[in-house]
C-alpha cells in the first residue's frame, strides 16, 4: 500500500486490510552516542541505555525470514549511533545472508575508522546515511556537537568512498543534511562539494531532510525551525486523496530490548505492545491500536490523534528531497 491512498477505497481498504510490514526498522543501539545534536532526544528518552545482542537480533532475523519478500527495507539504527556496536557487521552480514535487502543505517561519521569502513562494506551494507549538517566547520560542529571536528567528519566519508569505490562494492551512499535554521542557506554550496565525490551510477545522492519537532519533544524546535517561507505546512486531507503517516501503515520498529515502537518518533514506547519474541509478527502489527489509529488516519482525523496531533514528520517528509532510489527510513 502507498502513502497516498484515493478517498473511493477506503472502506474497502478498512474492512478487508491485512497489514504487512514493508520496512522493518531494528533499533541497534539505544541512548548511547558520541554526538550531543541539539535537534535530537536520545537524552529525553526514558528507556534503559542498551547495545542489542547479537543472539537477539538473530533470533529476530530468522522471525522475519517468511516476510523478506515483502520487506524493502531493513533499517539499523534508532535513538543512537549504530557505530557503536561492535558486531553491527555481524548482524548485517547474518541479515544479508538470510535474503534480507535494502539494508543500511544513518551515522554521523564521526567513529567511522577505515577498518569499521572496510567492515561494513565486505558484510554487504547497502545503503549508508551519512547525517552531516554543515558546509562550514562552525555551522557543523555546533549543530553536530561532540560527533568530531568538521575536518574529520569530512575525512572519514570521503575515505569511506574511496574504499568503496577501490574494491566496487555495490553499497551506495546518501549524503543528508538536516535542513534547519542555521545551515539552510548552505544547501547549494554543500550539494555542489559532495557532487564531486558520489557517484549517481551507483545509486548515491545528496538529500536535504527538513528539521521536525520529532511529536512535539523537540523542546527548542521554534528556535532552530525553518524561516515560515521554506516550511512545509502540508494539510493532512487534500481534495481527492487523503495522506497517511506510512510509519503505521508500512514501518515496523523493533527496540534494543526486542520491545515495539509505535512509529519513528516514540522512543519511550508509547503502549505496551507484546515483545516481538514472544507474540507473532503479524498480531502484533495487525494489533487493535495500530488498527483504529489507521483507521482514523484514512478518515482525515490524524491530526486528532495522540503522539499524532502535535507530530510535524509527514510535513518534513513532504518536503524531503528525494534520491534516484528510495532512501532506508530517514527521521
Amino acid at each position: 500500500m502507498g502513502n497516498v491512498i484515493k478517498k473511493q477505497s477506503i472502506k474497502k481498504i478498512e474492512e478487508s486490510a491485512f497489514y504487512s510490514p514493508k520496512h522493518l526498522q531494528i533499533e541497534t543501539v539505544n541512548k548511547l552516542c558520541n554526538a550531543k545534536c541539539a535537534m535530537c532526544t536520545i537524552f529525553t528518552n526514558k528507556r534503559k541505555a542498551k547495545i542489542m545482542n547479537l543472539e537477539t537480533f538473530k533470533k529476530i532475523i530468522d522471525k522475519f525470514v517468511p516476510y523478506k519478500e515483502v520487506i524493502e527495507f531493513l533499517t539499523l539504527h534508532g535513538c543512537g549511533e549504530p557505530l557503536l556496536d561492535k558486531t553491527l557487521s555481524e548482524k548485517i552480514n547474518y541479515a544479508k545472508k538470510n535474503g534480507f535487502k535494502g539494508i543500511g543505517f544513518s551515522t554521523n561519521a564521526g567513529l567511522l575508522t577505515s577498518k569499521i569502513s572496510e567492515n561494513l562494506l565486505e558484510a554487504g551494507v547497502d545503503t549508508l546515511i551519512f547525517s552531516i549538517d554543515g558546509f562550514s566547520k562552525e555551522v557543523q560542529e555546533k549543530i553536530r556537537l561532540n560527533a568530531g571536528s568538521f575536518e574529520k567528519i569530512y575525512d572519514n566519508v570521503k575515505n569511506y568512498i574511496k574504499i568503496r569505490n577501490s574494491k566496487n562494492y555495490k553499497s551506495r551512499i546518501l549524503i543528508r543534511m538536516i535542513r534547519q535554521k542555521l545551515n539552510y542557506e548552505q544547501w547549494d554550496d554543500y550539494y555542489k562539494y559532495w557532487s564531486n565525490y558520489i557517484s549517481k551510477d551507483k545509486g548515491d545522492d545528496i538529500i536535504r531532510f527538513d528539521i521536525h519537532n520529532c511529536g512535539g519533544k523537540v523542546k527548542e524546535y521554534a528556535e532552530m525551525s525553518l524561516p515560515e517561507s521554506l516550511q512545509c505546512n502540508s494539510n493532512f486531507i487534500s481534495s481527492s486523496k487523503v495522506k497517511v503517516c506510512p510509519d503505521l501503515f508500512e514501518r515496523f520498529i523493533i527496540f534494543s530490548d526486542a520491545s515495539i515502537g509505535f512509529c519513528s518518533t516514540d522512543q519511550d514506547g508509547y503502549f505496551d505492545f507484546p515483545n516481538i519474541l514472544d507474540d507473532e509478527i503479524h498480531n502484533i502489527f495487525n494489533h487493535q491500536i495500530f488498527n483504529n489509529y489507521r483507521k482514523i488516519w484514512l478518515k482525515g482525523g490524524g491530526n486528532t490523534l495522540k503522539y499524532c496531533a502535535d507530530c510535524n514528520v509527514i510535513n518534513s517528509r513532504n518536503n524531503k528531497t528525494i534520491p534516484m532510489i528510495r532512501s532506508v527510513g530517514e527521521i
